[in-house]
């Protein structure tokens, strides 16, 4: 066995001089760890002498496939391929229903291998920094699945199932093309974690989150719109210190051309003054969700829930002045602070 020292990286990579050194590692331990080895497939020795490796290290190689033989590894339950060359998985794939953990981050996958809704022990996906358009249904199938990380790609939409998901904890969709959360993912009763930052959101769902998770949307530049509900819950997840600036939606409700919202949606044109006295238009998408909004003119029943948030919202108004930058937020924090 030879040792190699990389003279940019500082990193070792390890070669063998033939395969005894590495059928000798194999026979010897439960966890392999083979980053940084310059693999271009996994070496055909784990399949001789590797039906007890419970958890295997493959990160940052030049592996641009896995063996269908991977199935016959019947005790693997961590497997972890960050940083490789791999497009697509085989069928077989699918037999490794041991696996509990697989990070399948900084590869080269455009669409999720349907196989992996096979594997029902599966309780952590990575599949970050990869060029993905769109999860397949066959994921809602995974009813272990605790943590769905799936940063760094080209989603635009999420689909509705994730909400059904009975054990999903941790969902994290960042640096995506994303417009809207799927509504149905407010029914997820485990769910304690969303980070949806810098993607297109417009508003996040119009219904309060069963489970009252934390939600990081930092830089969505789009996002004009929160519901009350949604954003006590947020309060109540993350205090704010009073006398702090926005930290809760950094990037977000800017103005923005009433040209870049979607057709489909209702939309509220909202009049405000600057701290310069200067009258804006503001224009805020609503979810789609809402199907009709009703002025103040109409001659309707309105709720008790209603006159209680108008009550609010007028006493508030009346007692505090919030300047236009960074001042809705601002202003719904106290509102939601009465």
């Amino acid at each position: 066995m030879k040792k190699k020292q990389h003279a940019l990286s500082g990193k070792i990579e390890i070669m063998y001089s033939d395969s005894e050194d590495m059928a000798k590692e194999v026979k010897q331990k439960l966890i392999l760890h083979w980053n940084y080895r310059g693999l271009k497939e996994i070496p055909e020795v784990v399949r001789t002498y590797g039906s007890h490796i419970e958890e295997v290290y493959l990160k940052w190689n030049q592996l641009t496939y896995l063996p269908i033989w991977i199935a016959e590894l019947h005790n693997i339950k961590n497997l972890y391929l960050y940083g490789n060359r791999i497009h697509n998985l085989p069928e077989q794939f699918g037999a490794v229903r041991q696996l509990t953990v697989l990070d399948l981050s900084a590869n080269q996958f455009q669409s999720v291998p349907g196989c992996i809704g096979e594997l029902s022990n599966l309780k952590s996906l990575l599949l970050n920094d990869n060029s993905i358009k769109k999860l397949p249904a066959e994921l809602h199938r995974l009813e272990r699945l605790e943590v769905l990380s799936i940063s760094g790609n080209r989603l635009v939409t999420l689909p509705e199932w994730l909400g059904s998901l009975p054990n999903l904890r941790e969902l994290n969709v960042d640096n995506n093309l994303l417009k809207e959360l799927p509504n149905r993912l407010t029914l997820a009763s485990e769910l304690s974690s969303i980070s949806v930052c810098s993607n297109r959101l417009r508003y996040l769902p119009l219904n309060g989150f069963l489970s009252n998770p934390i939600i990081r949307f930092d830089s969505n530049n789009c996002l004009n719109y929160l519901s009350y509900i949604v954003l006590c819950q947020m309060i109540i997840a993350v205090p704010r210190p009073r006398n702090v600036g926005n930290v809760l939606a950094y990037g977000c409700f800017n103005i923005h051309k009433e040209g870049n919202l979607s057709h489909n949606n209702i939309k509220l044109i909202i009049s405000a003054h600057t701290a310069n006295e200067e009258l804006i238009k503001i224009p805020i998408e609503l979810p789609r969700q809402l199907l009709k909004v009703y002025t103040v003119h109409e001659n309707r029943t309105v709720s008790l829930w209603e006159l209680a948030l108008r009550k609010i919202y007028n006493s508030s108004c009346a007692s505090k002045y919030v300047a236009f930058s960074g001042g809705i937020m601002n202003l719904l924090w106290h509102i939601a602070d009465d």
